[in-house]
């Protein structure tokens, strides 16, 4: 008589599959290291090219996994401009290879600064303040961004911030001054050149019950009668400085508001320059 036996199968237990940390978006490079990738590129595509990670790979001789990271850092700080079909040169990397002057440059870089999402709300955040030493604690608790990749995603902030001039040697992070900073120099209205008259008018001080008298050559009577009236029209302030130095502030009689503004406005200015 037959038997059957039953063999007995080993049941097969499956590992938890390892979840994978995923952090939020941020910059690879500095914004430095972005900018001059971007310039390298752009040296070698037209602006309205569009152009695909193959073909910045081929013009850089370079594999296109090696220069992933920095193509995604100079679209996050809008060197780059990304559309389905692939990227191209934006207009401000274009005004950036191409500055109007100096205060122009860094007004550009503050912009670029700020493009990336993560770094507007560090801005939004910590703008007016100093860092926290533990900046890469914030990162990891309040902007999802991965343990492991916090470290260096801090450091990127700061060096970024420094390069654009946002952030000062104490730490102090002061973007919206930066930014006011340079409107207050585009504002900057410098004096026109002013003529010399080859034979300037003189002015004869007036005495008791005199008016004072104008004396100047041929053809010049409309010009020293200007020069008279504002004279009239003048007002004087002395004002008390530190060490005993003074300055006198010369005003006319008919100042407004709009006037107080624009030596508001130079005030800063000399603020700028002593710094």
């Amino acid at each position: 008589m037959e038997t059957n036996t039953l063999t007995a199968i080993p049941s097969v237990v499956k590992e938890p599959r390892r979840l994978i940390e995923r952090s939020a978006s941020y910059p690879g490079l500095t914004l430095q290291e972005a900018e001059q990738f971007a310039l390298l590129v752009a040296k070698s595509f037209v602006a309205t090219q569009v152009i695909n990670r193959g073909d910045i790979a081929a013009v850089l001789k370079s594999a296109e996994a090696t220069i992933q990271r920095d193509i995604a850092a100079a679209a996050q700080f809008c060197l780059f401009s990304k559309s389905k079909e692939g990227y191209q040169i934006s207009s401000l990397l274009k005004q950036i290879s191409n500055p109007l002057n100096d205060a122009e440059l860094k007004k550009l870089r503050l912009e670029s600064f700020k493009s990336p999402k993560l770094f507007a709300e560090l801005i939004e955040k910590f703008d007016g303040h100093v860092l926290p030493v533990e900046l890469k604690t914030h990162l990891i608790r309040f902007h999802k961004i991965a343990e492991k990749a916090a470290p260096i995603v801090a450091e990127i902030f700061i060096k970024s911030a420094e390069y654009c001039g946002a952030l000062n040697e104490l730490g102090f992070l002061n973007y919206s001054h930066a930014v006011q900073s340079i409107s207050v120099l585009e504002n900057y209205a410098p004096l026109p050149n002013l003529k010399i008259e080859e034979h300037p008018p003189v002015v004869q001080p007036a005495g008791i019950g005199k008016p004072a008298e104008v004396y100047t050559p041929a053809g010049k009577g409309e010009h020293s009668q200007l020069l008279l009236n504002e004279m009239n029209n003048k007002q004087e302030v002395k004002v008390n400085l530190t060490g005993g130095k003074f300055a006198v502030i010369h005003y006319p009689s008919d100042l407004t508001k709009k006037d107080i503004e624009v030596l508001r406005k130079q005030l800063e200015l000399l603020e700028l320059l002593i710094e």
